[in-house]
This record gives structure tokens, C-alpha cells and sequence, in this order.
């Protein structure tokens, strides 16, 4: 029989509803307190704050155990561990996988934007002109599917760019274009993209209690 799907576990967390203990900040890596000085603004602290953390929950591990690499945190002491993380407006997601990277992207607009343009913008025209045909309030999950698509897979290492005019997705067959995996979901007011190399289900655990100091 084949081997079933590996199932990876997105943490999902609104960072309006938590409270952060206060000590959180002493517990990081060095390299992580170092990038967390960078950052001005309260909610991008935040937002920091609780990426590392959730995927210190995900992994098992302290968030000493969590390094700031080139382009993304990894862990120091499973360097085969991957994760991803996104944030939009107040929402932040993470996942890891233990089977080759993975990317995460999630969307919560707040505004009315001009879909199909953007569509044309940043697709292929068969995208652009699939989103294009939708009636204009089925057009914004149109454009988020692809969207969350493009930059899910761009975070796996599987894409070069996010915007481009090469087809990423077929509408008649309502799949990806590639010999990658890729889930998508809509989670309440949010859009989900996950991808990865190799095939694999998806579960979404919100993060909704404030957390303990």
C-alpha cells in the first residue's frame, strides 16, 4: 500500500486575543533578541514574539532553541526541522515539517481592491482572465487562491519569484500546475496556502487562550 500523507500542523493564532508574558523576550536566542531590536513598532514585535513562540509549541523545544537564519528561523538542534511562518494584519501562522521545506501563507484582507487588475499585474493571463470572469465578489477568494498559492510555494523554495506570468494553476482541473504538493483552505475570514515537495494533509489549530506566564 502507499505510503499515507504526512500531516502537517499549522498553529494559527489572532494576536489581538493574546497576552504575552512579559518575560518571553529574556527567553530568546541571542540572534533572535538581535533581530527583535530591529524591529520599532509594537504590533511587528508582537508579531515576532509569538511566530517564535508558536513554533517553539510546534517543535517541543525552548525558544532558546530557535536561531534567526538568513532568510527564515531555524532550529539549532534539528537542523532537518523545517518551518514557515506568515502573518497578515493581526493574524500570524506557523508550520513545521520534518520531511523538507515547507511554506505557509495566509491573507486576511480588510479592503475592497480592484481584483482583476492586480490579477493582471501578477498572473498569467489564463489566471488573470479566470479571476477576471468571476462575479465581482467571488473575484477576491479567486485572486487569495492564487495569491496564497504563489507565495506558499515561494517560501518552500519551489518557486523563483512570487509574481509572474507563468501559469501556476489550471481552472478546469481546479489544481496547481507542478510535480509539488499544495493544500488551500479558507479559514473563517482568512486565506491558506500551504506547500511542500512532498505530499501531505493539513490541520489548522487556532490559538485563542491567552498564554500563561
Amino acid at each position: 500500500m502507499p505510503n499515507a500523507a504526512m500531516t502537517l500542523d499549522i498553529l494559527l493564532a489572532d494576536t489581538l486575543s493574546l497576552t504575552l508574558p512579559t518575560h518571553l523576550e529574556a527567553t530568546l536566542s541571542a540572534s533572535s533578541q538581535g533581530r527583535l531590536a530591529q524591529l520599532s513598532t509594537p504590533m511587528r514585535r508582537q508579531q515576532f514574539l509569538l511566530g517564535r513562540w508558536l513554533m517553539s509549541q510546534a517543535a517541543g523545544c525552548e525558544l532558546a532553541g530557535i536561531e534567526e537564519g538568513s532568510d527564515y528561523p531555524v532550529f539549532s538542534h534539528e537542523p532537518d526541522l523545517h518551518a514557515s511562518i506568515s502573518h497578515s494584519g493581526s493574524y500570524i501562522g506557523v508550520v513545521i515539517s520534518k520531511h523538507g521545506r515547507c511554506g505557509l501563507d495566509i491573507e486576511h484582507p480588510v479592503r475592497q481592491r480592484d481584483w482583476r487588475a492586480l490579477a493582471e499585474r501578477a498572473f498569467s493571463p489564463r489566471e488573470a482572465a479566470w479571476i477576471g470572469s468571476a462575479a465581482p465578489d467571488k473575484q477576491v477568494e479567486r485572486f487569495h487562491r492564487l495569491w496564497t498559492l504563489r507565495e506558499s510555494a515561494f517560501k518552500a523554495g519551489l518557486l523563483s519569484s512570487v509574481v509572474a506570468k507563468e501559469c501556476l494553476f489550471d481552472p478546469e482541473l481546479d489544481q496547481h500546475i507542478g510535480d509539488w504538493h499544495w493544500q488551500y483552505l479558507q479559514h473563517g475570514k482568512l486565506y491558506l496556502s500551504a506547500a511542500c515537495a512532498a505530499a501531505f494533509d493539513i490541520a489548522v489549530h487556532a490559538i485563542a487562550l491567552p498564554i500563561e506566564s
